[in-house]
């Protein structure tokens, strides 16, 4: 768009039309030019038109532009009008030469004869094998006539592939395609299916015209000539006189082909052809295969979705076989094509509006006539609550009164009196009448008098317990009298057996419940007891969730992660008045075509900082939408800066103008539709103060449209091969100005990964990084974004690749970047080895003749790298078979033996066999392991050869293959673990923590690849560890050493774990073994008491399986 806007300046590359360039090129000195037009462009072109053909031509050559149109590689994003018919009116009226987008211009200071004489065109097929390319040549002939003359190879037919056939030199007939007529359909306003089904129908009889079957057969099955394969509209022209011809059938298929088969391929192939199709209020499926299904059912065919089906799979073997590819490979492309629609028309738009208006009028009317009867509804509703309270009261009271008379009766029929007359009222039902009255009188009587004297005697007793009470409380000896009882009941209830110990506490929290009010039993007694009337006991909310509207609720479950915004602190001005730095943050803000929403909640989280010495500076990148001036315009602010860029740069310049623009002494990247926490800066200006770094990034989280915060990134702290594999520190990122001036800012060559590029390049000049492990950026979910997929843009894939590739070659390293298998869009690094060095690989072994032949085997037969050693350290084995394999290996050419009889000590025994080890590159190998693929040493020993790798791991599997074992060491509260024990191999893991090569502060020594420079410096394995924790030790020491230790996630072996030693909890004595050397573990290494630096506090403590706290 800028040529036609002439939207150029002064230190901008300009483009001419063809009237300037042949005026400037006169100028200097190029006095004879010759025009030929590239089509679609110069850069990937399939036609080129000749001077003879633009000038002579033009109308014949339309259909071939119109043809090259659908093969631009530079996709429209929207399209305003139909490409198709705007190509087919500009080459009609001769326009083509002056409209072109671009020219290959072939210039002379003398007069020369035209390079292609007699030649109009060339149209190249170059998107199939080599031997199915063709070129066709359009020729001028006498009488301004053409003809054309395809070239290229011919296939012969074979049993299962089609016949490719080239023909000579044919005949150009004029004329319209049969295809065009789609075009005109699709390209009106509020078009119907079944005009499309109209238009199909008529190519359909041409069809079966041809094949001498019956006019409007709709027969799906109907089979045709093998000829028919190319039959197709866009190869069929109907000529002035109303005869339709056919040309370019290049392909016989020896496949049989139906009639639904070859009109779905027609229909199919047309509208793919078709680059934008005008809005249809009446249509609205964009899915091509099922726009073809439905142009078939609107024709007349019986077809469904199995039919669809089918159909597609036979153009995915057919496509296949010309593109040397396989058809599961075509056939998701095919099915998931999709057609682009224009935007509707304003006059449409403003109907709409029109009818929308009136249909809110209406709706108007009936929410009136609704809110009218709700109203009624409601106080309706209130009278009946009235009723309904009132009745509850009543229902109260009675039940009040129940409950009375139950507890009257139940108090009666527990009383002692009641137990005690219950034979006299047994007795008395047995009486004769004459008797019972007297008797029942004397009984009456009786009571009264009993009732009386209890009375009484309790008030005695009382009286005498209250007095006794009060002389115990000043008795000494009563107070030990008490603490004797209560010793010797609790002695005694420890001796009674298990099986009555429940009985007899329930009988003692029955017979005095006031000593049990504490008790856990007598808790879980009362529970029991209100959950069986229906009471049970309200347990604690115990958890925060938070809602959608930002308001947060208890919860009894946790949800997978929950956002709880920081608190400021009261004594926040003292907080930042003893800071010795106060440094000015500069927020880095590039901006195109931001919804204004959006806009405004970015801009105000930075408003929201409680830190106040910042300024946000936005860059407008010359975003087409008009109200995105206005509204940046429109903050009143003085901290805030607006640039606005006269054209659009991309990301990287719009964000390297910001900088240059940029005052404070650090930046801060923020994307336009994001947002910081509160704290953000507050936290960064502590970092700052703390550790004075050049880098700054934190933990972040995702925004989804919903409301909800979700996906959190809680990450390691700096990994430098982490970096390599992913893009893992993203947001927030803060820099110190002077070094990202030094850097030159950002690249365009790298647009997608552009902030990757520069933080790879960034701490290649720094070592000063630091880590918040906090929440400080919300990233925002939004459809074909990077946020919501990485593969939502293509061209971030690209970047993502060339961003690792540049990496290599600025540092100096050879190596290959890798798809990463099974996760498209995510690659992995496979450095190479260099000058070919020794490996040395050390086996400690002990009578395990069995377990060590199948590991040595696997070495042997499967390791491709030929410059290795084995160094198997012999332990004092004592069974016969195995002192007699170890005899015959000492006889193999690649083998070394080293026998050391000592105790046994993991860390001595790989020490000793380094000492008889010539390699510079040192592999400690478990005997009970197994190799499973060939480039296992090379992929390890290029990590170990970078001089920053310490250790190198690799990922271990059960015997069952698919089982983890290994897949990197973490520093969990209980001690150091293997994270995502007993998960399947292929399981991702945190953030691909389980596929792409993280760095970690420890790996196994079952599998441990390390410089013998390195090893000797940190002074080897610790002998003071014989059997535990003697790896992750000297893993330590080579991080405390400046090291870093990494997984590597391509190398895969089995370990059979447990078979060399056996499990350590199996017995007191071992458990015991493993809490000494735990202690002495962080005795040596306090720095790592429960801290691991590639962990995250946000982590559970012992979540080894990367488990959110909660």
């Amino acid at each position: 768009m800028y040529g036609i806007n002439n939207a150029y300046h002064e230190h901008g590359v300009v483009t001419f039309g063809r009237q300037e360039l042949c005026t400037l090129l006169h100028e200097a000195g190029f006095t004879d030019t010759q025009t030929y037009l590239p089509l679609p462009d110069y850069k990937l072109p399939v036609s080129m038109v000749t001077p003879l053909g633009w000038h002579e031509h033009a109308e014949a050559l339309g259909p071939l532009a119109v043809e090259s149109a659908h093969k631009d590689k530079q996709v429209i994003a929207e399209n305003v009008f139909s490409l198709e018919q705007g190509i087919s009116n500009i080459w009609k009226n001769g326009l083509a030469a002056d409209l072109s987008s671009s020219f290959l211009m072939i210039c002379s200071q003398q007069p020369q004869d035209a390079i292609t004489e007699n030649v109009a065109a060339y149209h190249y097929s170059d998107s199939r094998l080599p031997q199915y390319c063709k070129e066709i040549q359009f020729t001028h002939l006498e009488k301004g006539k053409l003809t054309i003359t395809p070239e290229g190879p011919s296939m012969e037919a074979g049993n299962t592939n089609p016949v490719h056939n080239i023909g000579g030199e044919s005949q150009f007939y004029s004329g319209a395609s049969l295809w065009s007529g789609l075009t005109y359909i699709v390209n009106r306003p509020d078009w119907l299916i079944t005009e499309v089904g109209d238009w199909a129908r008529g190519w359909v009889n041409e069809l079966l015209l041809r094949a001498d079957k019956v006019s409007g057969n709709l027969d799906k099955t109907l089979s045709l000539p093998a000829t028919y394969q190319d039959a197709l509209p866009f190869n069929m022209i109907r000529q002035d006189n109303g005869k339709v011809v056919y040309f370019d059938q290049e392909w016989i298929a020896n496949e049989p082909i139906s009639l639904g088969y070859i009109v779905f391929r027609g229909v199919f192939h047309s509208l793919l052809r078709i680059t934008s199709f005008a809005a249809t209020r009446f249509y609205h499926t964009n899915n091509l295969g099922r726009f073809t299904l439905d142009v078939l059912q609107s024709i007349g065919f019986n077809c469904d979705e199995q039919d669809l089906e089918a159909y597609l799979h036979q153009e995915a073997r057919f496509m296949a076989f010309v593109q040397l590819k396989e058809e599961k490979q075509i056939y998701p492309v095919l099915r998931d094509v999709s057609c682009k629609f224009r935007a509707p028309s304003f006059a449409s738009l403003r109907k709409e509006g029109e009818k929308a208006v009136e249909n809110v009028a209406q709706l108007q009317e009936t929410l009136d006539e609704a809110k009218a009867l709700l109203v009624q509804k409601e106080a309706r509703l209130q009278q009946l609550e009235q009723e309904q309270q009132a009745q509850a009261q009543i229902l109260a009271q009675q039940a009040q009164l129940i409950e009375r008379q139950n507890h009257d009766i139940a108090q009666l029929l527990g009383s002692a009196s009641w137990k005690i007359s219950s034979p006299l009222r047994v007795v008395g039902r047995r009486m004769p009448m004459s008797v019972r009255a007297p008797a029942k009188r004397i009984f009456i009587r009786c009571f009264y008098i009993g009732q009386s004297l209890k009375v009484k005697a309790g008030k005695v007793l009382r009286r005498g317990k209250a007095a006794l009470s009060t002389r115990l409380a000043h008795s000494t000896t009563a107070q030990q009298l008490k603490h004797k009882s209560r010793n010797a009941a609790r002695s005694l209830y420890y001796k009674v057996p298990e099986r009555h110990k429940g009985r007899l506490l329930t009988l003692a929290m029955k017979v005095r419940p006031g000593w049990f009010l504490h008790h856990p039993a007598y808790q879980q007694q009362a529970y029991r007891e209100n959950l069986a009337t229906g009471n049970a006991l309200q347990q604690p909310h115990a958890f925060f969730n938070r809602e959608p509207d930002g308001h947060y609720h208890l919860a009894e479950r946790p949800a997978d992660y929950v956002y709880i915004p920081a608190a400021k602190p009261h004594y926040f001005n003292e907080i930042v008045a003893g800071f010795a730095h106060k440094p000015t943050f500069s927020i880095i803000v590039p901006i195109y075509n931001t919804p204004l929403d959006l806009l405004e909640l970015m801009v105000n989280s930075v408003r929201n900082q409680w830190y106040p010495e910042w300024e946000l500076i936005l860059a407008n990148d010359a975003s087409p939408d008009p109200a995105i001036t206005p509204a940046l315009n429109a903050f009143d602010d003085p901290r805030i800066k607006v640039v606005q860029l006269e054209e659009n740069r991309g990301i990287a310049g719009a964000t390297n103008v910001a900088i240059d623009n940029a005052t404070g002494e650090y930046i801060v990247f923020l994307d336009h539709d994001d947002e910081l926490t509160d704290d953000c800066l507050f936290e960064l200006v502590k970092c700052i103060n703390a550790e004075d770094p050049d880098f700054i990034y934190s933990d972040e989280d995702k925004f989804t449209p919903e409301g909800h915060f979700s996906q959190p990134h809680f990450k390691p702290d700096w990994s430098p091969d982490t970096m390599m594999g992913t893009m893992f520190t993203c947001h927030v990122a803060c820099v110190r100005l002077s070094v990202a001036r030094q850097l030159g800012g950002l690249r365009s060559e790298f647009n997608g990964c552009q902030d990757w590029d520069f933080i790879l390049r960034l701490t290649e000049i720094t070592d000063k990084i630091s880590h918040i492990p906090k929440v400080l950026y919300h990233w925002r979910i939004i459809p074909a974004s990077v946020a919501s997929d990485m593969t939502a843009k293509p061209y971030v894939l690209a970047a993502s690749r060339a961003v690792r590739e540049s990496a290599l070659e600025r540092r100096g390293l050879k190596g290959t970047v890798e798809e990463l298998p099974n996760y498209p869009g995510y690659f992995r690094v496979n450095y190479a080895v260099s000058n070919e060095p020794l490996i040395s690989i050390i086996i400690p072994t002990r009578d395990n003749h069995d377990v060590l032949a199948r590991c040595i085997d696997s070495i042997l037969t499967k390791s491709r790298y030929p410059h290795y050693e084995i160094v198997v350290v012999d332990n004092g084995s004592q069974k016969p078979e195995t002192v007699a394999y170890l005899s015959h290996l000492a006889s193999q050419p690649k083998i070394r033996m080293l026998r050391h009889d000592k105790p046994f000590n993991f860390s001595e025994l790989n020490n000793r066999g380094v000492e008889v080890a010539q390699g510079s590159i040192l592999l400690f190998l478990n005997d009970d392991t197994e190799v499973l693929q060939e480039d296992w040493l090379e992929r390890m020993a290029g990590y170990a050869q970078l001089k920053h790798i310490g250790a190198v791991g690799a990922k271990l599997v059960y015997g069952d293959q698919q089982t983890l074992q290994h897949s990197g060491v973490l520093n969990l509260q209980n001690g150091p673990m293997h994270a995502y024990m007993r998960q399947h191999k292929d399981h991702p893991g945190y953030f691909l923590r389980n596929q792409i090569e993280y760095n970690w502060l420890a790996v196994t020594g079952a599998c441990l690849m390390v410089e013998r420079t390195k090893y000797e410096q940190i002074n080897g394995f610790d002998e003071t560890f014989p059997v535990a924790y003697n790896d992750v030790d000297l893993c330590m020491k080579l991080v405390e050493n400046g090291f870093y230790n990494v997984m590597c996630q391509s190398v895969t072996l089995v370990h059979h774990e447990s078979v060399s030693r056996g499990l350590d909890h199996m017995d007191a004595e071992k458990v015991a073994r493993l809490h000494r050397e735990l202690s002495h573990l962080y005795s040596k290494h306090p720095h790592y008491f429960q801290y691991d630096p590639f962990y995250n506090l946000n982590f559970a403590p012992n979540g080894y399986n990367f488990e959110i706290m909660q």
